[in-house]
C-alpha cells in the first residue's frame, strides 16, 4: 500500500521542481495489481507491443498521473513509478515518463548504446536481437533528416544519455540496464502525434517514503529532443511499435486516451526551453 507520507512528499517535489511553471493541479493516481492496465493494452494492441525489458520483479503498487506544465509544445509530463512496500516504508523504483507532441515522426525511434553514448536509431532497423546498433548507426540504416539532426545535436544526445542510471535508497539498489536495445528514450508515432518516453532512476537524494526525481530536467530533456520534430514532421506509420510493459502501462493508457479524445489540432509550435 502506498502511504500518505510518500504521496505527500511527491506533491511537494512537484511544487519545488516546477514552481511558477506548474500549469495547474497535479493528477496523481494509485495503481496496482487490482487494476492491470497492461492487460487491456495488450488485448487491443497485441501486435504492436514491444516490452521495455524483462522485469526482475512485479511491483504490486505504483503511482501514476500527469503534471501540467506551462509549455505550449509539451503541456503535460506523464509519470509512473513502482513503489515497493518494506515494513510500511515505501521505496521508489525506476521512473517511467512520457510527453506528447502534436507533430509526427515517421516510425518508432529508440536510443541504444553505440560506443560510449546513446544514439537515435529506427527500431525497424533491428529485425533480430542480434543486430548490432553500431552497424545500424555506421551504415545509416533507415536514415532520415530528423535522425541526422538528432544525432548531430549534443544537447539532444545528452538528453538521451542521463548521467545517473543507478541509485541506492535505504538498503535497496535501483538501476537501469543501459545496454538494452531500446535505450532510455524512445519516440513513437501515434495518430499524428509523437509520444516521447523515457526511463530514469530516482535521484540520490531519494530516501524511503521520499521519492525524488529530476522532473524539470526530464521535461527539459523531452524538449531538447522534441524541438527537432516539427521541422521534419513526417506521417508514415499511423501507430508505430509501442514500447509498453507493466512498468509504464498506466501512464501510456492516459497518453492514448488523451490523444484519442482530443479534437484535430494544428501542429505544435516549436518547443522552447
Amino acid at each position: 500500500m502506498v502511504n500518505q507520507l510518500f504521496v505527500g512528499n511527491f506533491h511537494q517535489l512537484v511544487q519545488r521542481e516546477f514552481g511558477a511553471l506548474l500549469g495547474g493541479p497535479v493528477a496523481v493516481h494509485l495503481g496496482g495489481v487490482a487494476a492491470d492496465h497492461y492487460k487491456g493494452l495488450a488485448s487491443s494492441l497485441a501486435t504492436r507491443l514491444v516490452p521495455f525489458y524483462k522485469e526482475t520483479y512485479e511491483p504490486t503498487e505504483f503511482l501514476f498521473g500527469h503534471i501540467p506544465v506551462r509549455n505550449l509544445a509539451l503541456p503535460r509530463l506523464f509519470f509512473q513509478f513502482p513503489v515497493l512496500d518494506v515494513k510500511g516504508d515505501n521505496i521508489p523504483g525506476v521512473g517511467q515518463f512520457a510527453a506528447v507532441l502534436r507533430a509526427p515522426v515517421p516510425e518508432t525511434y529508440i536510443t541504444p548504446l553505440v560506443g560510449f553514448g546513446h544514439r537515435f536509431l529506427p527500431l525497424s532497423a533491428f529485425p533480430t536481437e542480434d543486430t548490432r546498433p553500431k552497424d545500424v548507426f555506421n551504415r545509416k540504416v533507415g536514415w532520415t533528416p530528423l535522425l541526422e539532426a538528432l544525432n548531430n545535436d549534443k544537447v539532444a544526445l545528452k538528453a538521451a544519455d542521463p548521467t545517473w542510471v543507478g541509485a541506492t535508497i535505504g538498503n535497496f539498489k535501483v538501476s537501469i540496464d543501459v545496454g538494452r536495445l531500446v535505450g532510455l528514450n524512445q519516440l513513437t508515432p501515434y495518430k499524428g502525434h509523437t509520444v516521447l518516453t523515457m526511463q530514469r532512476v530516482p535521484s540520490s537524494k531519494s530516501k524511503p517514503n521520499r521519492p525524488v526525481y529530476e522532473l524539470k530536467r526530464n521535461h527539459d530533456d523531452f524538449l531538447a529532443i522534441a524541438r527537432h520534430i516539427p521541422a521534419y514532421a513526417q506521417r508514415k506509420e499511423e501507430v508505430g511499435q509501442l514500447l509498453v510493459s507493466r512498468s509504464n502501462a498506466a501512464l501510456m493508457d492516459l497518453v492514448f486516451k488523451e490523444i484519442d479524445a482530443a479534437p484535430a489540432a494544428p501542429p505544435a509550435p516549436p518547443p522552447a526551453a
